[in-house]
């Protein structure tokens, strides 16, 4: 076998956000009202992961953020206080998202140094003495310490500039100060993480960077809790409470009684009142538990009506003041950051009383400043008064900019504006939303905007959350389905998928609303995507020839015309699939009619096509026409208004065509042309990466290097397997390529290794490419006869014969390779049996 790129004759797939179906509801529209991601787990990027694939989808969890740690130290060496430790976890559990235990002070320092950016209480227990003091005085983080000790002990001996620690003797009054320390600790914990240039709101959104995703993200998670249906949303919460304080009589009474008394016009009074509704939806905005959020999507809508009504009748702008304390190395970023926006995702509690704001918080430190935040506020953004006091507490998701930062009398004081939402409904970025997902709910746009930052697993269990949902109607229930069908097709779980859309298919035929649809042609184009995953064309191809006869009937839409041209694209990639690349030249030549007739600020879609006919050309050693083709794709990729989310595949194509009319050099220029462009994507493309890579070693083998194309080769693994997607085909490629390297060097256990690890992937992946499989078992049976393996090289050319066989690719010499092997071994009866059977018949 020679060196060769893969297969072309897999074209650009129009993404899964592009082809989900949408259903237009106005009240809904995350558009109409602008108000209205920890360690991912991977899925399958290597062989050996593949096979727990089912395991880790089950252990899926929602992307939690943690920022409040509870640190107890124990100093004691009889652990005569683990009982103690459990008693105050079980008291404290709902209030931290994080409770450590530590016996080592040593590892206690050290883990607490790592801890930055979170608030740390810190729980002294046993016998303590002026050296674990001094430990503490390098712990400059923590500025909550509470001491459990039976002895009597001198609090004096406890205290410096640094550290201010009380004892106590007994748990019940130490977890009180605690719940009051950690309330008023919330309450004064304001930090400024995110911050975006203003330049976010003049950018497409998916030319948005990793960061600025996460602030659309969040923009578009109040714009669901703030218009999601809400019928249910009050027995979700009651629900909620009563799972996570089932173990607590207390505080079921606590939420028993919430449920019996509790009325809209009184969300302000509750969130006000020292409560656990005040505790576990701080909690959640903290962490960013959607699960959490999800059902305090009811309260968090009665409280925005409570702020509407109560903002009429104050003044146009309102001056109030915040004051905290702040590292010096957070104030320091702010400084650079002037100009900027900060979106706020929590509630902000503020006074108007300038000075009463400075007496709040008086600390400083070398480390540790005085902050005091001066905050200018207009009309419409949400804010409500705190009842009996002069304090105003302003909603999650309002955004300032940064004014200024001024340091005077040891005080710094930042000038916060609240930035006119206005100007934000009127941008770029929020027309481009518009434009990508112009009949799409909110509740379904955040979901693809996870996908889009490869938060899948946070997307599959953000869907699975909104299916919980009884108040959702029909339509929504399919789009739900579909979209967890989308992502399992993703996992490679293709079975799952198709479940999937089987039960969003039965809701369809049970509503004639959305029956004979642009929803139900939709969807067969989604399940004509999972069965050409499972190389079963003939079945997608029956799905993909309904969804053209359903269009037929629907209403003619721009979106409606615009799933046909995706549609006519699928039918040309399936028949190149199928190797029928005149007939998806033809195919792909009609969506690029349709397109051109649609309304579309980003032609994307046309490149995608001109691509997949330049890939048609390829596959037919049409060379010329191949670079005709992609040279367009590459000039509509390169205007500023395109996704340049294609642009990488675009040069890939682009080098394969150059190598294989021998242009290495030029070839090599466009593989490294679209690392870069892959690279730069944000979030990054590591697929596309890989790729090139692979691409890339590709031509320094073809080209002699050799050393240089094994380096190619272990980068393109090494991305592929931070990947959050698959590429089975490239996976496999990859392999081989290396297993070559290794053959080509003598070194034939290394490429027996990886010639294994790509038989092993396809044999899991099946149904797979028939002669790649084939070929596989070849080169492992003749490694294994330069082993003088002679079993195992008969094996590997018995099950070569087999499957050239079944898939009618039998040759000659497949026969006598097998049966040379064959005979230098002691075979058994059966496969000796088989052999001459099969040589009969050939």
């Amino acid at each position: 076998m020679t060196y060769g790129h893969p297969s072309v004759d897999n074209p650009e797939k129009i993404s899964q956000r592009s082809i989900t179906n949408v259903y237009k509801n106005d009240s809904d529209l995350i558009i109409n009202n602008w108000y209205s991601r920890d360690r991912d787990v991977k899925f399958g990027v290597q062989v050996e992961e593949r096979l727990e694939m089912p395991r880790r989808i089950a252990a899926i969890r929602t992307d939690v953020k943690q920022d409040y740690y509870l640190i107890w130290l124990e100093l004691s060496t009889d652990n005569r206080y683990d009982s103690t430790f459990k008693m105050v976890s079980k008291q404290l559990d709902s209030l931290f998202t994080t409770i450590i235990h530590f016996d080592d002070v040593i590892k206690c320092v050290h883990c607490v140094e790592n801890w930055s950016k979170k608030q740390l209480f810190l729980i002294l227990c046993g016998d303590l003495d002026e050296t674990i003091m001094d430990y503490l005085n390098q712990m400059l983080q923590i500025e909550h310490v509470f001491v459990l000790c039976e002895k009597t002990l001198n609090e004096k001996s406890l205290k410096n500039d640094k550290i201010t620690s009380t004892i106590y003797n007994t748990v019940g009054s130490m977890c009180e100060q605690i719940k009051i320390d950690y309330a008023s600790t919330i309450k004064s914990d304001f930090r400024l993480s995110n911050i975006f240039n203003i330049s976010i709101i003049e950018k497409l959104w998916y030319q948005l960077d990793d960061t600025e995703l996460e602030f659309l993200q969040y923009q578009l998670l109040f714009g669901v809790l703030l218009h999601a249906p809400h019928k249910y949303a009050m027995k979700d919460l009651i629900n909620h409470c009563s799972l996570l304080y089932n173990k607590s009589v207390d505080d079921l009474k606590k939420v028993d009684e919430f449920e019996r008394t509790y009325r809209s016009e009184d969300a302000v009074k509750w969130y006000t009142k020292d409560s656990f509704i005040y505790r576990l939806l701080n909690k959640a905005l903290r962490t960013e538990d959607i699960t959490a959020l999800y059902c305090f999507r009811g309260f968090l809508q009665d409280l925005n009506k409570n702020t509407q009504s109560s903002s009429l009748n104050e003044p146009k702008i309102l001056t109030t003041y915040r004051s905290q304390t702040m590292n010096v190395n957070e104030i320091e970023q702010l400084k650079e950051k002037i100009g900027s926006l900060v979106s706020i995702n929590t509630f902000i509690i503020t006074r108007f009383d300038r000075e009463a704001a400075c007496a709040f918080v008086r600390s400083h430190t070398t480390s540790v400043q005085t902050v005091l935040f001066e905050i200018t506020i207009n009309a419409d953004v949400r804010t409500f008064l705190l009842s009996n006091t002069n304090q105003l507490v302003i909603m999650p998701g309002t955004m300032f900019q940064i004014e200024s930062i001024v340091y005077d009398q040891d005080i710094w004081t930042i000038k916060l504006k609240s930035f006119d939402n206005c100007i934000i409904r009127d941008s770029i970025l929020v027309r481009s939303l518009k434009t990508e997902f112009d009949n799409k709910s909110s509740l379904f746009v955040l979901g693809q905007i996870f996908v889009h930052m490869n938060k899948t697993e946070k997307a599959l269990s953000y869907y699975q959350i909104l299916l919980k949902d009884q108040s959702l109607n029909n339509t929504s229930i399919v789009q739900c389905l579909t979209e967890i069908g989308n992502i399992y097709n993703t996992f490679q779980e293709y079975l799952t998928a198709l479940s999937y859309h089987e039960k969003a298919l039965k809701v369809i035929e049970n509503d004639v609303n959305i029956l004979n649809s642009t929803i139900e042609a939709t969807l067969h184009n989604n399940f004509a995507l999972v069965y050409e995953n499972m190389r079963e064309y003939e079945k997608a191809f029956g799905h993909l020839s309904y969804s053209v006869k359903l269009l037929k009937r629907c209403r003619t839409t721009e979106y409606s015309k615009k799933l046909y041209a995706i549609v006519f694209n699928r039918i040309g990639v399936l028949h190149t699939s199928m190797k029928r690349f005149a007939e998806a030249s033809l195919y792909h030549h009609e969506s690029l009619e349709v397109l051109k007739n649609c309304n579309m600020s980003d032609q994307s879609l046309i490149a995608v096509n001109y691509n997949n006919i330049g890939i048609a050309f390829q596959n037919q050693n049409l060379h010329v026409q191949a670079l005709n083709s992609h040279f367009k794709a590459l000039q509509i990729l390169s205007k500023p208004s395109s996704n340049n989310r294609y642009l990488a595949s675009c040069y890939n194509h682009l080098g394969v065509v150059y190598s294989r009319i021998g242009q290495q050099t030029t070839a090599q220029s466009y593989f490294e042309a679209a690392v870069e462009n892959a690279e730069s994507l944000r979030p990054r493309n590591e697929l596309s990466v890989a790729a090139s890579y692979h691409h890339l070693g590709i031509v320094k083998a073809i080209s002699g290097h050799v050393a240089a194309a094994f380096e190619y080769f272990e980068k393109a693994l090494q991305v592929y397997r931070r990947s959050h997607k698959y590429d089975d085909k490239l996976l496999v490629s990859i392999y081989n390529n290396i297993a070559k390297i290794h053959r080509n060097q003598g070194d034939i256990d290394e490429a027996l290794i990886s010639y294994e690890k790509s038989l092993q992937l396809q044999l899991i992946c099946n149904p797979f490419d028939a002669s790649l499989l084939i070929e596989t078992y070849k080169e492992i049976g003749c490694l294994n006869i330069q082993k003088q393996n002679y079993s195992n090289a008969a094996e590997n050319f018995v099950q070569a014969f087999l499957r050239s066989q079944q898939s009618k690719l039998c040759t000659a010499d497949s026969i006598n390779a097998w049966a040379s092997a064959a005979l230098k071994t002691t075979l058994c009866d059966d496969v000796k049996q088989l052999m001459f059977k099969s040589l009969k018949v050939m």
